[in-house]
């Protein structure tokens, strides 16, 4: 068992997810380094300290949220708990299809819905009010979310398509491609924007 800061001991981390054993036992090594005590890092982090044991128990894999809201309080490093959060994600949610899909490929909308539902499993389907709020304010309404995993639409514009992009934390340098490849199914000519920034939280990992 681990001891705590304030002297109490942590269950075992024991789970067949061996990407979410990596993110728990990451996390309760941020919190030893801190010093903090679990009441501490709740008061750090803005959430209650149950929250953040589950988060670094490896019962389940934890909401995005108070991964980053405990590597924060620890003085961690929110991009690297994010990566392995991301890892853990795809690991528990085992999907069919292979490997990344190819923006080239998308040769309509039916091609482009695919890609995009694709993108959404290999992030490890999040839920679509976390993607509202990686996406960045006005984006990517959760309604709209919803209605584009579940295939029964596409986005509307360049800005939910990149936000869309975002929330699935596809790296911001692939976003021209899905970019031409929603122009092209959609027929439009609007000339590709600059890559854009991720926002606050998520993370630019080119999705494979």
């Amino acid at each position: 068992m681990t001891v705590t800061a304030v002297g109490r001991k942590e269950n075992p981390i024991v789970s067949p997810n061996r990407e979410l054993v990596a993110l728990a036992q990451w996390l309760r090594d941020q919190r030893s380094a801190s010093g903090h005590s679990y009441a501490r890092l709740a008061v750090l982090a803005g959430c209650h300290a149950t929250t953040l044991q589950r988060a670094a128990s490896a019962r389940a894999v934890p909401s995005a949220r108070s991964v980053r809201a405990y590597a924060r309080a620890c003085g961690a490093s929110e991009k690297k708990a994010m990566e392995l959060w991301l890892k853990a994600r795809r690991r528990n949610v085992r999907t069919p299809g292979g490997g990344s899909p190819d923006p080239l490929g998308v040769d309509g909308v039916e091609a482009l819905r695919a890609g995009l539902r694709r993108l959404y499993e290999l992030a490890g389907r999040p839920p679509v009010r976390e993607m509202e709020e990686r996406a960045g304010t006005g984006r990517l309404p959760h309604s709209t979310a919803h209605r584009i995993v579940g295939g029964r639409t596409v986005p509307r514009d360049i800005h939910q398509m990149t936000g869309f992009l975002t929330a699935c934390s596809v790296a911001a340098a692939e976003h021209p491609l899905w970019i031409d490849a929603w122009r092209r199914a959609l027929g439009r000519d609007t000339p590709s924007p600059p890559a854009p920034r991720t926002a606050a939280g998520a993370v630019g990992l080119v999705v494979r």
